[in-house]
């Protein structure tokens, strides 16, 4: 078959079928340009939206991470009570950075000062309230959950171990402990091969976080926290260099030391008892005009050398013996 005849078989073909289609348009035309639009606008709007939610995302990630470098628990909470981030991951995990942040700071000052001008108080609260607001938007199995459930279980004993609350959870230290083995059953019953709970040894049965939870429901956690409860450490009471020292040891660098004597069942035979022993390469220093009892001895002379014309000379008188 011809080209030319293809061609006009294709166009005879073409005709038939607008034929056909010429009264669903006629009756259906409007319709079928709305749904065309329609689909156009759909998409569009499909494209945009994925496109800001997009960039939205970026920018909470890249706000944490500002945050991550700045250590500042302000900045956390500035991303995770951002209105346009609510309910979106990123807060989640701000909230969670926010509450370790206060956590550390509260422990610190546990240690160290428990009137600092923060406040231990305000710090504990804070990350314990962030961490439940980490929980509330944590996904089911995942790191944030385990992660935050871990670290509320660390303020709720922290909590227990100060002496002073202004919240609804000021309550006794045994409550207090009860809660923290309450948050880490529910880590090791969703997360039994979690990290926090890791074996020192292979043939142990009980894992770190085992362990610590059993130790937590015993008499002698509350008897230590009630203790840890009614101290009061300030600033001053930092170890310093000289911990460990005598009361009466002088400060170091403060000028020659004295040494005791050696006792007479240590000392070597030929030693004086106060002057010590002779140790070799030095010398007993004596009083200025005194003298030592013992001549120095007598420095080694270098030997004599002939000049190249005494050498010669006797040569000559060497020759005229001959």
């Amino acid at each position: 078959m011809k080209s030319e005849e293809r061609h006009e078989l294709k166009s005879n073909e073409l005709e038939k079928l607008s034929a056909r289609l010429q009264p669903i348009f006629d009756q259906y035309g409007m319709h079928i340009v709305l749904a065309i639009s329609a689909a156009i606008a759909i998409g569009a709007a499909a494209m945009f939206w994925n496109r800001t939610s997009s960039a939205e995302k970026t920018a909470g990630w890249t706000e944490l991470r500002a945050a991550v470098t700045a250590r500042s628990a302000e900045k956390f909470l500035e991303v995770a009570e951002d209105e346009t981030l609510s309910k979106k991951p990123v807060s989640a995990w701000a909230h969670l950075r926010a509450a370790e942040r206060y956590l550390e700071t509260g422990i610190q000052q546990s240690l160290e000062n428990r009137e600092g001008e923060r406040g231990l108080v305000s710090d504990l609260d804070e990350a314990r309230k962030n961490f439940d607001l980490a929980l509330e938007a944590a996904p089911a199995k995942s790191n944030l959950q385990e992660r935050a459930l871990y670290g509320l279980g660390r303020c709720l004993e922290t909590m227990a171990g100060v002496n002073q609350r202004t919240d609804a959870a000021n309550s006794e230290t045994a409550d207090l402990l009860a809660e923290a083995v309450k948050a880490y059953e529910k880590l090791l019953s969703e997360y039994p091969d979690s990290a926090y709970n890791q074996k020192r040894y292979e043939e142990e049965e009980l894992g770190n976080l085992e362990r610590h939870r059993d130790f937590l429901k015993s008499e002698k956690a509350s008897i230590f926290y009630a203790w840890f409860r009614t101290q009061n450490p300030k600033p001053e009471d930092r170890r310093s260099p000289l911990d460990g020292m005598p009361t009466d040891h002088p400060p170091f660098g403060s000028g020659p030391v004295t040494l005791p004597p050696i006792p007479e069942g240590l000392r070597l035979l030929d030693d004086d008892a106060e002057a010590g022993p002779e140790f070799p390469g030095t010398e007993q220093e004596t009083p200025e005009g005194e003298s030592s009892g013992t001549a120095p001895a007598p420095k080694p002379s270098a030997p004599v050398s002939k000049t190249p014309a005494e050498t010669n000379n006797g040569d000559d008188e060497k020759k005229d013996g001959e």
